[in-house]
């Protein structure tokens, strides 16, 4: 590791802190943890007995001990002495049928090292005492090995067990991954970290348009609307500002508790605290951006897709769409209409697509679109939505509008008319 620092410290700031067992491993997780941005150990059982049963300190990694680079080791040993016999050296790599299949073809026919047998497969199922249970047997396995005359080294993935070895004589090597792994590794996660950092300077915004017959009954719903989820954010500790217009209201928070509330921006916020009355007579449009400008834009464009398809959408800062989204609870999923989910069975594409496919046309004011625009609005890929296309096209609901020369690579590009109609213009 010693040797990796100075090719990473111009990227980050890196302490080493070495733990000769798992104890001492939680000591110092418990004693730094909270003075670093993130924590790398060096296998997963490490992390998980250093953290058992206490709230993460900072964002927690392990490297892959599979990753561990044994050919160095194999070869330093042979550098050392070009008679080394492998069959008496232990290796504790766990009983998993391909990890070993890889390693033990390293080694000559005649010389193949002990091995953990699948009797250890039983610790994995111990609940959150396996780690120690494990290495415990790893090590009681290493000692016997020695003792008993069959082996001269002991090759470890754990490093828990390494004071014991060596107080108790046994020659052992600490397999880490590669040089290259490592560095790999520690700069994926600044590159986590960095994007992470960016994502938290994010505004968000989330629009609520209400669709009641006249102003007065919108500007009650919304403000029932504002008080609820006023009351919720004040319980949470959420940072929410509230702007109430004649039929919207406008929340402005930051990305990171959007995306808390949000699952990701994965399902629809604050479903499960507004009254099925309120719900039912609304629309909502989430949006992130580098300013609160750029947030409300988005939300606004968000905002139209979900009026066009009657449901809720999400525009990123980057641009790309999401949604419809999902629900939380599903007490609260709105079944689709009895059309949509025909025509999703007719075409044999899933209602929520078709559903994207109809917000698509009346967002666009038209129901032609290209495979690459339809990949754009619905935040797939272009060979994704092509395949779509084709799929309702085979099966008539859409047909080809009109195909122009001249496209990526002289390739044609295709445009495609959707040939659906709700009834009552309904999506």
């Amino acid at each position: 590791m010693h040797e990796i620092l100075p090719d990473l410290n111009s990227y980050c700031n890196i302490t080493l802190l070495e733990a000769a067992n798992n104890l001492r491993a939680r000591e110092l997780y418990q004693q730094y943890g909270q003075k670093f941005d993130a924590i790398v150990f060096s296998g997963h059982l490490y992390q998980m007995y250093a953290t058992q049963n206490h709230d993460e300190l900072a964002p927690c990694f392990s490297f892959d001990t599979m990753a561990a680079d044994l050919t160095s080791i194999l070869y330093r040993q042979l550098l050392e002495n070009r008679n080394f016999d492998f069959s008496r050296m232990s290796i504790d790599i766990l009983p998993f049928a391909d990890a070993q299949k890889s390693y033990i073809r390293l080694f000559p026919e005649q010389q193949k090292p002990y091995m953990l047998d699948k009797s250890f497969k039983q610790y994995f199922d111990l609940g959150s005492d396996y780690g120690s249970r494990l290495t415990q047997k790893v090590k009681e396995w290493h000692l016997s090995l020695h003792h008993s005359g069959k082996t001269d080294l002991a090759v470890t993935r754990f490093g828990g067990i390494v004071q014991d070895l060596e107080a108790a004589g046994v020659p052992y090597v600490y397999m880490l991954p590669s040089k290259e792994y490592i560095s790999n590794f520690i700069l994926q996660i600044v590159n986590i970290l960095t994007t992470k950092a960016a994502e938290e300077q994010l505004v968000a915004v989330a629009v609520i348009q209400c669709a009641a017959e006249d102003n007065e009954t919108s500007g009650h719903l919304l403000a029932k609307c504002n008080e609820i989820i006023a009351h919720h954010a004040r319980l949470n500790g959420y940072d929410f500002s509230f702007t109430q217009y004649q039929q919207k209201l406008e929340i402005v928070t930051r990305h990171k508790e959007l995306s808390e509330i949000t699952n990701g921006f994965s399902v629809i916020p604050f479903q499960d605290l507004v009254p099925y009355e309120i719900r039912e007579t609304m629309f909502m449009g989430l949006g992130t951006g580098r300013t609160q400008f750029q947030a409300r834009l988005n939300a606004s464009r968000a905002l139209d897709m979900a009026e066009a398809a009657d449901c809720v959408f999400y525009v990123s800062h980057q641009g790309r769409f999401a949604g419809p989204l999902g629900v939380q609870n599903a007490e609260y999923e709105s079944r689709p209409d009895e059309w949509l989910l025909e025509q999703s069975a007719k075409l044999g594409v899933d209602h929520l697509v078709l559903q994207k496919m109809l917000a698509y046309g009346k967002v666009a004011g038209s129901n032609i679109m290209t495979a690459h625009e339809l990949a754009e609005f619905m935040g797939v890929t272009r060979r994704s939505a092509s395949r779509i296309l084709n799929k309702v096209m085979n099966a008539g609901g859409a047909r080809i509008y009109a195909e122009n020369a001249g496209g990526k690579k002289g390739r044609p590009t295709i445009q495609y008319e959707l040939q659906l109609s709700p009834p009552h213009g309904e999506a």
